[in-house]
């Protein structure tokens, strides 16, 4: 069953957007202050890697902001983790941990005027709960490394956190990125968020941190050596079947239902398990291959199983191995493209687990909006994996709030989105949320404003995107926040209207980089949508721009002059997407009509567009998007297509 967090006693908010307590003027409420030096009790006896570090990462917050730390040992009931700050003075109290309401890595929050107290049933859970009493202190993890994390400013009152008793659980049992970096700075970062989840695959690296490994992706055809093809043709995929020629060939997936297939595969699966095996990872993703139409086998025995029920197969293949080896790993069966509906014939082995990637989902709403036609029908996908896995734990989702490619290149900030639609998952049983990072060269100052929101939304199911605004700006400018609720107010706006993809057809290939052909009302909608919120962006810049004064704080200014760097790059990639729309909307009416007129304007918008590409790239250079990240990938590939459109269809044009 999904996590929910429970409350005990106290009305703090879980997570990193507490803003900082200070000291009460003789109030009623009663607090713990912090003073210049204190005492960190840990556990006594305790080896653990990730408990050691917590401790280290304690130290070094409380350093930060010029509070120093004498640790030592005491000894308490097993069974349990603990760490305590005390002041000098205090004599501590002996205590009996009580970790029966806690989930795998929740922690207990106990602060009084004497002690702050984290108790844990994991050390994880105590590296989580050290973060947690950052963010209360007014630390913000704005992007990786020591320049993204923003140490609180001491006021006159010095530091305090109000006393209460919380038990704090997530939401959701696993939580974090996939194909995120493996730099150690990155990775760090991921823990900071309090994420359990990620594919590093240093093994300490991720014990220190807490972090389950799961590696991989479109890795299938790494268990059929395409050499063999010569040799053993029927044990590869048939891309007709055989009133069609019935050819086969080997680039992809391959036939299912071969039985010397079959064996291959599962001793490759064996032999390619034994390193990851050593290295404790938890599940290799062998996804099936990323193609537009699955690349499935249209054999005689083959051809009667959807594309979802041959994935169905090629995982239960590799599930035997699971099972009968007894392995400590599990089998994602991965829902996306052509298998975004389960099929009916083949039943999910136990040994497997859901992972939900709804791709070509529209990102202005969330997964249950009535009003988005697109959104329903993966909803309703959702529920029919949701019963084809029921009573097998640990489904997934794969979600694409990070996803550059998707995007793009561009960094949309959907804080609405994600937050409702952690709802929708929940209520769907999600276990692990997940979601994919690709597609960037992983600039620290880059990270997309989506990670915060992301990862306290994961603990704390009373956020709304509004609170979240509100608290961030508080923590980047405290004296001046209004400056920072309006811009990501507007600059939430922009992309909530942007994202829109209501009217897709999730069956044809399209996504926010190919803007589909149409002749519908929707695409003459987005191309206006997009030259205005190009504009709007703008004006947001200028706003931002006109915001920053001497006095501001050099960390604030140099942030603030990376968004004002960032939106002007986007404002010119909306333009791109004007133009590109535009083109599509053209080309759409004139090979609907044969109307010629259309022809034209639909060339005359792809040669403007391939000037806006010019101009947004040297946006991208001025934002500091280098070399080798995805968007310049993004603007070749589109580029070469518009080039080639342009002379498909000019000779129909006439003179």
């Amino acid at each position: 069953m999904f996590m929910r967090m429970i409350t005990v006693i106290g009305l703090l908010l879980a997570g990193m957007f507490h803003i900082q307590g200070c000291k009460s003027g003789g109030g009623e409420s009663s607090s713990f202050q912090f003073p210049k030096q204190v005492r960190i009790l840990k556990a006594e006896h305790v080896h653990s890697t990730c408990y050691d570090y917590a401790v280290s990462e304690l130290i070094r917050l409380l350093g930060r902001i010029h509070i120093s730390a004498h640790v030592s040992e005491e000894e308490y009931a097993k069974g349990a983790f603990c760490l305590r700050i005390i002041a000098p003075e205090t004599s501590p109290q002996q205590i009996a941990p009580d970790d029966s309401q806690l989930f795998a890595d929740g922690y207990l929050l106990d602060i009084s005027e004497s002690h702050i107290t984290l108790v844990a049933r994991q050390p994880k859970g105590i590296l989580n709960g050290v973060y947690d009493l950052a963010g209360r202190l007014g630390y913000l993890f704005l992007f990786p490394g020591i320049r993204g994390e923003w140490e609180p400013v001491e006021t006159d009152g010095g530091f305090a956190l109000p006393a209460g008793r919380e038990i704090i659980n997530p939401r959701f049992r696993h939580r974090g990125i996939f194909n995120g970096s493996s730099e150690k700075i990155w990775v760090e970062y991921y823990a900071k968020l309090r994420f359990n989840l990620c594919n590093p695959l240093d093994p300490q690296l991720a014990e220190k941190l807490g972090l389950r490994i799961e590696v991989g992706g479109h890795d299938l055809d790494q268990l059929l050596p395409p050499t063999l093809f010569s040799e053993y043709p029927q044990m590869y995929r048939m891309a007709q079947p055989e009133d069609f020629f019935g050819q086969r060939i080997n680039d992809y997936n391959f036939c299912v239902t071969h039985p010397k297939a079959r064996q291959l595969i599962q001793e490759n699966y064996r032999e390619k398990l034994k390193p990851l095996l050593e290295k404790g990872v938890y599940a290799w993703h062998t996804w099936q291959e990323d193609l537009p139409a699955g690349g499935w086998c249209y054999c005689p025995t083959c051809r009667s199983f959807t594309a979802a029920d041959q994935a169905m197969l090629s995982m239960r293949m590799l599930a035997d191995v699971i099972r009968e080896d007894k392995l400590p790993m599990r089998v994602p069966m991965l829902a996306y493209h052509d298998t975004m509906f389960p099929g009916k014939k083949i039943d999910a082995p136990k040994e497997a687990f859901l992972l939900f990637a709804p791709r070509e989902r529209c990102y202005a709403h969330a997964l249950d909006d009535p009003s988005c036609p697109n959104n329903r029908v993966h909803k309703q996908a959702l529920g029919q994996w949701a019963a084809k896995f029921n009573g097998i734990d640990d489904a997934h989702t794969f979600e694409y709030y990070f996803d550059r490619v998707l995007f793009r290149g561009l960094y949309p900030f959907l804080p609405e989105v994600i937050l409702n639609d952690m709802r929708v998952y929940e209520a769907f049983g999600i276990e692990t949320y997940t979601a994919l990072q690709v597609g960037t060269v992983f600039v620290p100052e880059l990270a997309m404003r989506n990670f915060p929101v992301f990862a306290e939304g994961m603990w704390n199911k009373n956020l709304n995107a509004e609170l979240f605004i509100r608290q961030l700006a508080r923590k980047i400018q405290p004296n001046q926040p209004s400056i920072w609720e309006t811009y990501f107010t507007k600059y939430a706006g922009v992309y909530s209207r942007v994202m829109r993809w209501c009217e897709n057809d999730i069956a044809s290939w399209a996504d926010y980089r190919w803007l589909p052909e149409t002749t519908t009302d929707f695409g003459r909608e987005m191309a206006r949508l997009y030259r205005e919120n190009a504009s709007e962006l703008n004006q947001i810049a200028d706003d931002l721009a006109d915001a920053i004064t001497p006095d501001m704080p050099e960390r604030v200014k140099s942030f603030a002059r990376h968004e004002v760097a960032r939106l002007r790059f986007e404002a010119a990639e909306l333009e791109v997407m004007h133009v590109q729309q535009k083109a599509a909307n053209a080309i759409g009416a004139y090979l609907n009509s044969g109307d010629r007129e259309k022809l034209e304007q639909g060339i005359a918008c792809m040669r403007e567009t391939l000037a806006q590409l010019e101009n947004s790239q040297a946006r991208a250079e001025q934002t500091g998007i280098k070399a080798g990240d995805y968007y310049y990938m993004y603007n070749e590939w589109i580029t070469k297509e518009l080039k080639a459109k342009i002379r498909k269809f000019e000779p129909d044009a006439g003179p």
